[in-house]
């Protein structure tokens, strides 16, 4: 009876140590790894797109990390279902997921897009509900084209910053009436807009200038 204990508690142990050992190890050669992402980077914009799908997965972080980056700036469908289900695991990194979704721009990815906002509070300085729409807009959803008229109709200067930005991806000739609103409401605002920070001190809020409004207005009366 008390071989068979120690036996059990010996497999257990060894179990334990299968299991944690490479994640372990993985944090620590992460750790070494930062110190020259940049070579490794370089390294891995010469793999293939399936080497780096499954390199997307390793327990080292910084690896998997850099991996990821790389398929995303190849704008690699195949990538578009593993950051789907990352995002949906992870919901601490929900944001970076979905920037990485808008830059990929495969349609398929829309629903968990819209899932993503319609399940996180609708506030312009929500970074969740600013890069989704954001990456709606990339990917050319109509519905979102709606939600910037909206958005640019407010007095808000986080709103009305996200429509600007917004339109300015859609990249469409018809925004033109609303961004020359929105310039007139910001420009009624002041050169500075002051907010309180958490302490309840006011500091300046560096927050779509005029500037660069009419430069949004220029980019698109030139297409």
């Amino acid at each position: 009876m008390r071989k068979s204990i120690k036996y059990a508690i010996v497999c257990a142990v060894l179990a334990g140590v299968i299991f944690v050992y490479p994640r372990v190890y993985g944090f620590i050669e992460g750790i070494f790894d930062a110190m020259r992402s940049s070579d490794i980077r370089q390294e891995y914009e010469k793999k293939t797109t399936d080497w780096l799908l499954n390199e997307i997965n390793s327990y080292n972080y910084m690896r998997a990390h850099i991996a990821y980056g790389v398929l995303v700036d190849r704008k690699e469908k195949r990538a578009v279902p593993i950051i789907i289900e990352k995002m949906k695991k992870e919901k601490v990194n929900k944001s970076m997921y979905i920037q990485a979704l808008g830059t990929i721009g495969d349609k398929q990815s829309i629903p968990f897009i819209v899932e993503a906002i319609e399940s996180n509070k609708k506030d312009s300085q929500d970074e969740v509900y600013w890069h989704g729409n954001i990456a709606l807009a990339n990917l050319k959803y109509k519905p979102a084209w709606d939600v910037a008229i909206d958005l640019s109709r407010s007095n808000n200067i986080y709103d009305m910053s996200l429509a600007t930005d917004m339109f300015e991806v859609f990249g469409d000739k018809r925004a033109i009436p609303y961004l020359e609103e929105i310039r007139k409401n910001r420009a009624r605002m002041g050169d500075k807009i002051f907010v309180k920070d958490e302490n309840g001190q006011e500091v300046e809020l560096r927050m779509l200038s005029v500037g660069h409004v009419d430069k949004v207005i220029d980019m698109l009366e030139d297409k």
